[in-house]
């Protein structure tokens, strides 16, 4: 058997140590040391040193997947693998970290989301806008920088999906997409697929007709008061369609600087309604007379509030839109605290509650 063959390496010497370690991969039995000391029996190369460690190759996972035909044993340190980098080794078929376990990328990623609001479903009309968030969470996070993402539905399409840029916890963390639109067509599943640093998911959301009963609350907090029946423009005997009100009386306004706020007349009603935003609806309009009076109906059971009856602070008298004698420049109204309907001049300034169709 050959004797160890020390070598201690200075910078004067690599060019040297360079052309021995060539020489000795012609000697099959020959042991080498790295450093001061004698070549352990059982290694073939024998690294010796009491302050320094072994730095194998570094390199990110697509490079290391980028290694052509990898031989069983062979040994690297994947920086972006696990939590914070992994020194990885080659088994024959995968990589594989110094536990055994496999060594691709720790991170967890649980595919089913929780939706805010919680999901029930999405109307196929363009009227109704869609908003929400769907909150996707992980484990094993390690810092990865994520780029963002817009996905677009695919089975019912008019939905959109965005992701921020980002960089995930070290750990535990969550995710947000957050979905927008109008569904468009007909009823389905809007699905949504994505990759999520390797992590096939699909996010399916339900897009059916609306299916309401008066006392039914919509998106936004706003109560179902009239529900379409036979015989009404518009009716659909397969879609429930019908009217919501806004939540509150229209507010005073101040016309002028050192006055005091005053209500609409006729005319300003209409033009309000008309310009109105609420919760992302811009479809809202002063109602009609028959509108006005199932309204009333709905406060006095309680299905739509903020009203007071017989309240010395408020105007009871409410705005339709329906004339009733242009002539005389005469508009019908509702007094809301007896449920009376008469004819008011159009330039009373008088109370106004929006509604919208759906």
């Amino acid at each position: 058997m050959m004797q160890a063959i020390k070598y201690t390496i200075t910078t004067g010497m690599k060019v040297f140590l360079c052309t021995l370690l060539l020489m000795a991969a012609n000697f099959t039995n020959a042991q080498m040391i790295i450093g001061p000391g004698t070549a352990h029996p059982s290694a073939q190369l024998d690294v010796s040193s009491p302050n320094k460690g072994l730095l194998p190759p570094r390199m990110l996972e697509i490079q290391r997947n980028a290694i052509a035909n990898p031989t069983a044993g062979l040994v690297v340190y994947c920086t972006d693998c696990g939590t914070g980098g992994q020194m990885q080794v080659y088994d024959g078929t995968a990589w594989t970290n110094t536990l055994g376990g496999t060594g691709k990328p720790g991170l967890a990623f649980n595919c089913t989301a929780t939706m805010s609001p919680a999901l029930s479903f999405i109307t196929p009309q363009t009227t109704r806008p869609y908003n929400a968030t769907a909150t996707y969470t992980y484990t094993n996070g390690a810092g990865q920088a994520v780029p963002g993402q817009t996905i677009l539905s695919t089975g019912v399409g008019g939905l959109t999906a965005t992701f921020a840029p980002s960089t995930l916890a070290i750990g535990s963390g969550s995710v947000v997409f957050n979905i927008s639109g109008a569904a468009g067509g007909n009823q389905g599943t809007a699905n949504f697929n994505f990759d999520f640093l390797g992590k096939q998911c699909t996010l399916s959301l339900p897009v059916e007709p609306f299916r309401f009963s008066i006392g039914d609350e919509i998106p936004g907090g706003f109560k179902v008061f009239y529900v379409l029946k036979p015989g009404d423009a518009g009716y659909d005997a397969n879609v429930t369609h019908g009217l919501v009100a806004a939540l509150s009386d229209l507010p005073p306004r101040v016309l002028a600087a050192n006055t005091s706020p005053v209500l609409y007349n006729a005319e300003e009603a209409i033009a309000a309604c008309n310009n109105l935003v609420i919760g992302g609806y811009d479809d809202w309009f002063l109602p009609s007379i028959t509108q006005l009076e199932s309204l009333y109906q709905a406060v006095v059971a309680g299905i739509v509030g903020g009203y007071e009856f017989g309240s010395p602070n408020r105007q009871p008298n409410y705005w339709s839109s329906t004339v009733a004698n242009a002539q005389y420049n005469l508009v019908f109204s509702n007094n809301f605290d007896t449920g009376v309907t008469l004819p008011d001049n159009k330039s009373y300034r008088i109370s106004v509650r929006a509604i919208r169709a759906f």
